[in-house]
C-alpha cells in the first residue's frame, strides 16, 4: 500500500460519523496534491528541489512524492481535527454550558462517592480532568446562559462565575495532594455546587480564599511553559532565517530546508496543544502512522 493512501484510511477511521469533516480534509488534500503536481510539470515544485528531475532520479523522485503528499495530508487532518474539536469544545462550553456543568458534576460526584477508590491515582485523575471541565464552563460559559441586560448586573454576574470557576481549580490542586479530608471536602463542594447550578441561587457560587494566589501562580507557569514552547518550535525556522541572511545555505537547498522547518512547527505546534488537552487531542492517533510518539 502507498504512503499516499495511509492519510486517507485514518481521516476515514477518525471520521467516520462527521461527513463535513471528511470532505474538508478530501477537499484540501485534493487541493496540496494538485499544488505538489503543478510545481512538478512546471519544474518548480519542493520535489524537484530536492531530488532533481524525474528522468534522472525516478525512484527517489516518486518515493519523495509520495512521502510529501502524505505529509501534506497528514498536517491537513491534523489542522482540520484541532478546528474541529474547538467549534464542539465552543459548543458544550458557551452554547450548551448549563447540561454541560450538570452532567459533569453529577459524574464528579459518582466518582468521587466511595473514598476507598477515591484516593486511587486513576480516578483521582480523571476526577482532575473532569473537575478541570467545571472550571472552564463556569469561567466561560455559564455567565452566557442567562443574558442581563443591566451593565452592572451582567458584569457581577460574570465576575462571580470567574471567581467559582477559578475556586473549583483550586480543587484540582487538592486532588493532587490529598490530605485526610480531601475526600469529604471535595465532595460537600461538588454536592453544594451542584445544588447552587440545579436551583439557579448563584449568590452562593464558591470563592475560595486563596483563589487569587493559585490564579496567579497558574498564570506565570502558563506563560513560562508557553514561552518555551514558542521558543522550541520557532528554533529551526530562525535558524534557518539567520543562515540565509548570511547566505550561508545553497540556493538548491533552501526550498528542503523551509519545508523541514515549517513541517517541525506544525508538528511540534500541534502536538503541544495535543498536550495541553489530552483527552480531546487525536494527534498521537494520527501520528502514529509513522511510528510510535512515546
Amino acid at each position: 500500500m502507498s504512503l499516499f493512501a495511509l492519510p486517507i484510511m485514518f481521516v476515514v477511521r477518525l471520521f467516520s460519523s462527521s461527513a463535513r469533516v471528511f470532505s474538508v480534509v478530501l477537499v484540501l488534500l485534493v487541493a496540496c496534491a494538485g499544488v505538489v503536481v503543478y510545481g512538478e510539470v512546471v519544474e518548480r515544485g519542493p520535489v524537484h528541489a530536492i531530488v532533481g528531475k524525474a528522468e534522472e532520479h525516478e525512484l527517489a523522485y516518486y518515493l519523495v512524492q509520495s512521502l510529501l503528499v502524505s505529509a501534506v495530508a497528514v498536517v491537513w487532518l491534523l489542522i482540520v481535527l484541532v478546528v474541529d474539536l474547538g467549534l464542539d469544545r465552543h459548543w458544550r462550553v458557551r452554547k450548551g454550558a448549563m447540561p454541560t456543568v450538570i452532567d459533569t458534576l453529577l459524574r464528579c460526584v459518582e466518582l468521587a462517592r466511595d473514598e476507598k477508590k477515591f484516593m486511587a491515582p486513576d480516578v483521582r485523575r480523571e476526577l482532575v480532568s473532569r473537575t478541570h471541565e467545571v472550571a472552564v464552563v463556569l469561567k466561560h460559559g455559564l455567565w452566557r446562559s442567562m443574558p442581563v441586560r443591566n451593565p452592572l448586573a451582567s458584569a457581577e454576574f460574570r465576575r462571580r462565575c470567574i471567581h467559582a470557576g477559578q475556586s473549583i481549580e483550586v480543587l484540582c490542586v487538592h486532588l493532587v495532594l490529598p490530605t485526610e479530608t480531601t475526600h469529604r471536602e471535595y465532595l460537600t463542594q461538588m454536592v453544594q455546587l451542584t445544588d447552587t447550578v440545579l436551583s439557579g441561587r448563584y449568590g452562593e457560587l464558591p470563592d475560595h480564599p486563596e483563589r487569587a494566589a493559585y490564579v496567579t501562580r497558574s498564570k506565570l507557569a502558563t506563560a513560562g511553559r508557553i514561552t518555551v514552547e514558542l521558543a522550541v518550535s520557532l528554533a529551526p525556522l530562525a535558524v534557518y532565517l539567520l543562515l540565509r541572511h548570511l547566505k550561508l545555505i545553497p540556493s538548491a537547498a533552501e526550498v528542503p530546508v523551509l519545508t523541514l522547518c515549517v513541517a517541525w512547527l506544525a508538528t511540534y505546534g500541534l502536538n503541544a496543544l495535543g498536550r495541553r488537552h489530552p483527552g480531546n487531542s487525536q494527534f498521537p492517533n494520527v501520528l502514529g502512522v509513522f511510528g510510535s510518539t512515546k
